[in-house]
C-alpha cells in the first residue's frame, strides 16, 4: 500500500505543478486480480513526459518513481475532452 500512497501523491503533485484547478483521484483494488488501479483526472492541457531523472534536483523524477513502482502506466484524454487521466496499476 506504500507504493500506492506514493504513486498517488507523485500524480496529484505533477497535476498541481502543472496548472490543473480540479483534480480526481480513483483508487481501485482488484481482489480477484490482485492489483491496485489508480487514475488520476485533471483540467491541465498538458501531457506527462517522462525524462531521465536528474537525481540533482529537487523535481524532476515523479513520473520515474511512478514507473519504477508500477507495472504499467500510462496516459490519455478525459473522454468529454476537458483535461486528461494519467494511471498506474500495481
Amino acid at each position: 500500500m506504500d507504493d500506492a500512497l506514493v504513486i498517488v501523491s507523485e500524480l496529484v503533485t505533477n497535476s498541481v505543478r502543472y496548472g490543473a484547478t480540479q483534480i480526481t483521484v480513483n483508487v481501485e483494488w482488484h481482489r480477484a486480480r490482485g492489483n491496485v488501479e489508480i487514475a488520476v483526472w485533471d483540467d491541465a492541457s498538458g501531457t506527462p513526459e517522462k525524462q531521465e531523472p536528474d537525481f540533482v534536483s529537487e523535481t524532476g523524477r515523479g513520473l520515474h518513481i511512478v514507473n519504477q513502482l508500477s507495472i504499467d502506466w500510462g496516459h490519455h484524454p478525459a473522454a468529454d475532452g476537458i483535461g486528461k487521466i494519467v494511471w498506474a496499476v500495481l
